[in-house]
């Protein structure tokens, strides 16, 4: 059932409208999950059967359910350069040359961290290269 009130705001009465149950009300063909409308105004609300859902509770679970799929995108990431790295391991020797080596060491390290952190990788499972700086970094991090 369509519900009015009258309203006063800064001394002007106006009807408030709002289903008793939670549904939107309708008028002229326009949905509304509530309505104000001065006093004098003659429309008429009708309560639809489509339930309003909790505007927070919704935009949390939409939130929880993003960051579920964020989580298994960076995991599936991690994994991916982890594997890639470990085919290209081998020919580093090769092309020390041509790269900066200490920038892309510390960005493995860096990944090592994250995937121990989220349990992806034991520090045992970190190539032997980078165990040592991964287990101080993480040692400093539970401090």
């Amino acid at each position: 059932m369509v519900i009015k009130e009258i309203r006063e705001i800064d001394g002007i009465q106006y009807v408030y409208h709002y289903s008793d149950k939670g549904f939107f009300i309708e008028c002229d063909g326009i949905k509304y999950s509530s309505a104000i409308d001065t006093f004098d105004s003659k429309r008429e609300y009708t309560e639809t059967t489509e339930l309003i859902e909790d505007d927070f509770d919704t935009r949390l679970i939409k939130i929880e359910e993003t960051n579920k799929s964020q989580d298994e995108l960076i995991n599936t990431t991690m994994l991916a350069t982890d594997e890639m790295f470990m085919m290209l391991e081998p020919l580093l020797p090769e092309v020390a040359q041509t790269i900066n080596l200490e920038r892309s060491v510390s960005k493995m390290v860096d990944l090592y961290v994250a995937m121990v952190q989220r349990g992806l990788k034991t520090i045992d499972e970190v190539p032997t290269r980078y165990r040592e700086q991964v287990k101080e970094i993480l040692a400093q991090l539970e401090k």
